[in-house]
């Protein structure tokens, strides 16, 4: 969520979305110049990949999504060979 500018942001500012932890409205979000970057500095990198793992992880037996990328029930490879399933966490 970003103030883009004096009175201007990307989402409703006057219903806001939730936060999905509290379930209350946001309260915070990024001011003019402010980025993901300069506000977490150098911790921002890792969490950034460490996000890019997870939802690697949570995908990568999606049949839905094995399915657009070519990989089915009916192909060499299928979802099961990831060793890996979602439900099994």
């Amino acid at each position: 969520m970003v103030e883009e500018g004096e009175g201007k942001f990307n989402f409703n500012v006057d219903n806001p979305p939730v936060n999905p932890i509290t379930g209350s409205p946001i309260i915070s979000w990024y001011k003019p110049g402010q980025t993901w970057t300069g506000q977490f500095g150098n911790l921002a990198t890792t969490v950034d990949e460490c996000r890019a793992e997870l939802v690697g992880a949570y995908l990568m037996d999606d049949q839905k999504l094995l399915a657009l990328l070519g990989f089915t029930t009916e192909t060499e490879t299928t979802a099961e060979d990831s060793g890996f399933s979602i439900l099994d966490a």
